[in-house]
């Protein structure tokens, strides 16, 4: 049998102060392909993304915008950052400042993310 090429993630996100990120994106981009995934985390600051391929990921937590559809205007999106970013500081917002990143297998990984303790 053909063996899946695709793998999983799951974990929490908690803010700066410590509480969970309730409906926040976390981004999977990675870093060789530039391709990834993405999940929505639940109440409790929890998530999982699919489909995703071993290798190294650069990791950011960027605003849900309710009721938008297709593209933002420029507007909406600094309203909605602004907003996430007294829990979520602006640089963990972007794959390219955040400095988070993740070292994903195939199968079922595990990746938390504590901005009390993200340098």
């Amino acid at each position: 049998p053909k063996r899946n090429a695709y793998g999983s993630v799951s974990g929490t996100a908690t803010s700066v102060s410590g509480t969970p990120l309730a409906d926040v994106m976390v981004l999977f981009v990675n870093e060789a392909a530039g391709a990834g995934a993405s999940a929505r985390t639940d109440a409790g600051g929890h998530f999982t993304a699919t489909g995703i391929r071993a290798g190294r990921y650069a990791v950011a937590i960027q605003p849900l915008i309710e009721g938008t559809e297709g593209e933002l205007t420029k507007e909406q999106a600094v309203a909605a950052s602004t907003r996430l970013e007294a829990s979520v500081p602006l640089r963990f917002q972007d794959v390219s400042t955040s400095g988070l990143s993740a070292a994903l297998v195939l199968g079922r990984n595990r990746y938390d993310i504590d901005l009390r303790t993200a340098r």
